[in-house]
């Protein structure tokens, strides 16, 4: 059955998934296609737009179908919109913004050539806008002028993603993210790199991973208030750490509060950030948290399981998995009273 012949069988359609869009673009556009209760009914769509290898034809196809499909599907809440195909798989809209405007689209999943792109898409225009999952090509400054400071009230969950290196982390994404303010769900997978600095005046080293500092996560504590779930992966030691240790400060860091924190994971993170959530002069651990942790790295800075200023926070904890390992010593379910242990 053609796209034109199916409408009139599903009267009762809400969710729709069509693949291969790029070939059938003609008939996506015509009018004859979906009729008007059919247009108003359609909730759900999942577009898998393949370019079947011819880049600049995909490139205009997908420009054109975005909009297109925002505007015949007048009560849209969830959209997927992104190739399977090898080809040409980033949504662009080059110098020229879309004019599409939803009030009704609460979840977007996108792939995106550049990083304006996506601040196109966060200007406002689907103000009702709850998740959004986005995987950027290029993380780069654009002379374009559009508006990037606007409030994303009812944003609360977001997944950013970049395969290529960008040293613009505190200029594009920190931003980005100071205008979510009730955001609850924060996935971040980006390749950070900083730009060349000196050390000790006379030092020159290049930074190809940034650490991330107490100052980090108490800024994301601060910022996120709300934020119920935390993943970190990074393999690189703390600085500050290290630099108070040479100096042979022992100041202590004020300490963090995540309230409403509910899940954290640092099975991919070094041991450094297992001791940043553990030890209770740097972070208090909420109650009931589900947390996610190396073996070794857990049982080094417990110094297996008998440490004092880690004791508190583990306490606190509802259930505990422990990755790379698979025999646990007794007085471990001591350490961990009120949790299961996986």
């Amino acid at each position: 059955m053609t796209f034109k012949g199916f409408s009139s069988y599903f009267s009762y359609l809400i969710r729709l998934a069509l693949s291969n869009c790029i070939k059938k673009q003609e008939e996506i556009n015509d009018k004859t296609l979906f009729n008007c209760t059919l247009k108003k009914q359609i909730s759900v769509l999942v577009m898998d737009t393949d370019g079947d290898g011819k880049q600049k034809a995909a490139e205009n196809a997908h420009k054109l179908l975005f909009p297109h499909i925002l505007t015949t599907f007048t009560n849209l809440e969830y959209l997927s919109f992104g190739p399977s195909s090898f080809w040409y798989q980033q949504l662009s809209f080059n110098i020229s913004s879309p004019t599409v405007i939803s009030s009704t689209l609460l979840e977007l999943y996108v792939c995106l050539n550049t990083f304006i792109d996506c601040l196109y898409l966060l200007d406002g225009r689907f103000n009702q806008l709850c998740k959004f999952y986005v995987k950027i090509e290029f993380i780069t400054i654009s002379r374009l002028t559009i508006n990037n400071k606007k409030k994303l009230p009812n944003l609360r969950s977001i997944l950013l993603c970049s395969d290529i290196s960008t040293d613009l982390y505190d200029e594009l994404i920190v931003p980005l993210l100071h205008r979510m303010p009730n955001l609850e769900e924060l996935d971040l997978s980006l390749l950070v790199c900083v730009k060349t600095i000196f050390i000790h005046g006379n030092v020159l080293k290049t930074i190809d991973e940034r650490s991330f500092e107490h100052k980090f996560f108490l800024q994301i504590a601060q910022s996120f208030p709300l934020l119920r779930e935390l993943t970190v992966v990074n393999q690189k030691r703390q600085t500050d750490k290290q630099i108070r240790k040479s100096k042979n400060e022992n100041k202590d860091f004020p300490i963090i509060e995540y309230l409403h924190l509910a899940r954290l994971d640092l099975a991919g993170a070094h041991i450094d950030y297992h001791e940043q959530f553990l030890v209770d002069t740097k972070t208090c651990s909420p109650n009931n948290l589900r947390l996610s942790m190396n073996y070794q790295s857990v049982k080094k800075v417990t110094r297996n399981f008998r440490r004092n200023t880690t004791r508190s926070n583990c306490a606190k904890l509802s259930d505990v998995y422990l990755f790379r390992q698979f025999k646990f010593p007794e007085h471990l379910k001591d350490y961990f009273p009120n949790a299961k242990v996986f």
